[in-house]
Formats: structure tokens, sequence, C-alpha cells
């Protein structure tokens, strides 16, 4: 039996987790390498905002999909811009 430690990205509440099954440790730690780069801090801000909207919306109205369509994806720069301290707002 080998024990097995994934790689983990942690942004707040958000966790993403790379293994090879203990066939390659220096992929994983590249792939967290690169994982840290593409999603940054401002995916815990987002994450955030999204929570809150959740706790707001009616269960299985689908508004928690137009909320990520309205706030996430093309305009997740700006919570880069949040996250230097350029805005106070939350949702562009």
């Amino acid at each position: 039996m080998r024990f097995i430690l994934p790689s983990l990205v942690q942004r707040g509440d958000l966790a993403i987790t790379i293994g090879t099954g203990g066939k390659s440790p220096a992929l994983a730690r590249h792939l967290r390498e690169e994982l840290e780069a593409r999603y940054g801090k401002e995916y815990e801000i987002f994450l955030n905002i999204l929570g809150n909207l959740r706790v707001k919306m009616v269960k299985n109205e689908g508004i928690g999909k137009i909320g990520l369509n309205l706030c996430g994806g093309r305009n997740i720069g700006f919570y880069q811009g949040k996250r230097q301290g350029k805005s106070e707002k939350y949702c562009p």
C-alpha cells in the first residue's frame, strides 16, 4: 500500500486537487503551479459573492446560473481589480 497525497490549490473555500496516483509527483506539482497562476485571489472573492447570491435565491429557479453569467466568466478580471483595491463594487 502506498501513501498518495494530491497537490492542492486553495482559494478560500475553492479547492482544486491534482493527483497522478503516485506515478508522477513532479507532474502534479507542475500542474498545481499552473493552476495557482491561473486561479488567483479573485476566485475567492467571486466564490464568496456566488455564495451570498445562493443564500438569497429561490431554490432551483436557475437564478444562480444567471448570476454566474452576469458576474463571472468574461468579467472575472473585475475581481482582479477588486483584489488590488481598485473597486468596491462586487458585480459590474
